[in-house]
């Protein structure tokens, strides 16, 4: 879902050309967004490098767009690159699925050891007095 797509018939060579291709596509979205006032001002912007990589058909370009949304959370962005990739919207749609349920675990296992904790304390803390 996150890594740059390379044909199965490339070389490695030809792969090292596309990531290197990626890696730079990245920098310059990166160099545009990073130094933004606001996250509305980056989003704006990387809705427009979005744009002009769709009109463009710069595929690596909008990838690079993409990722830097979700790393800025600009759902907006996301939204708008996966609209037109239903394969990798279910991708995304099954990853953000994960990750809640992963995080909700988390949560609930904290808690359920933080009440066994106090519960445990608390009991010591009967005895102590007792």
């Amino acid at each position: 879902m996150f890594r740059v797509p390379v044909p199965a018939t490339a070389t490695d060579a030809e792969e090292a050309q596309i990531h290197a291709a990626y890696r730079s596509a990245y920098s310059d979205v990166y160099s545009s967004t990073h130094s933004s006032e606001s996250p509305e001002q980056a989003q704006g912007e990387l809705g427009r490098i979005l744009e002009l990589a769709e009109r463009t058909g710069d595929k690596l370009l909008a990838r690079a767009a993409y990722h830097r949304a979700i790393d800025l959370g600009a759902q907006g962005v996301v939204d708008a690159y996966l609209a037109s990739r239903p394969t990798e919207n279910r991708a995304w749609e099954s990853y953000t699925a994960a990750y809640q349920e992963v995080n909700q675990a988390r949560g609930m296992g904290h808690i359920l050891e933080r009440g066994l904790a106090e519960r445990a304390l608390s009991s010591e803390a009967a005895g102590i007095g007792g």
